[in-house]
């Protein structure tokens, strides 16, 4: 068993923007509601195993796409997106560039294709996610950037154990 960083992010792109509101949530409000649910499927690396520890990430960079997502609703003056975008943006801006979740991989990982259309990420492995946890303290990336390096190039930042149990010790505080 091994335990990684999944990093998520804000919705990228008007067109994203637009899907995530007639859909109804972003990726932040999916991993909200699977808290409650209890499970998830999400994006994992292929080599992950039962037994995982997930740790959820919002992207550092969520803020930056959210406010570009937020200015481009107000341009196209749709006032339910751009209430939309507004409500997104408080919590991105709130979760940018903080672990918020840890969960547990239940299952296999196994290829599929998201349902959504206009999908930042480019990882087409997923596996069941259990026992989430929404932490009560979020951990900011300035907390453990002086011993993990999230990845600029994919969403999954595998960890070694010395790393994981720094990252546990940071959460419990």
């Amino acid at each position: 068993m091994g335990s990684f960083i999944t990093n998520f992010q804000s919705p990228v792109g008007i067109d994203d923007l637009v899907e995530r509101f007639e859909v109804g949530q972003s990726n932040i409000d999916i991993l909200f509601a699977s808290a409650i649910d209890g499970w998830t499927e999400w994006t994992v690396s292929k080599d992950a195993e039962i037994g995982d520890t997930v740790f959820f990430m919002c992207a550092k960079t969520s803020k930056d796409h959210i406010r570009a997502g937020v200015n481009e609703a107000k341009r196209l003056g749709n006032r339910d997106l751009i209430f939309f975008a507004e409500e997104q943006k408080e919590k991105y801006y709130r979760y940018h560039g903080k672990i918020l979740a840890i969960g547990k991989v239940v299952d296999q990982p196994r290829q599929d294709v998201s349902e959504f259309e206009y999908q930042y990420w480019r990882s087409p492995w997923y596996a069941r996610i259990e026992q989430i946890e929404i932490l009560e303290k979020p951990v900011d990336i300035s907390d453990f950037r002086d011993f993990i390096t999230v990845s600029r190039t994919g969403a999954i930042t595998k960890l070694t154990v010395e790393q994981e149990e720094k990252l546990l010790q940071l959460i419990d505080q």
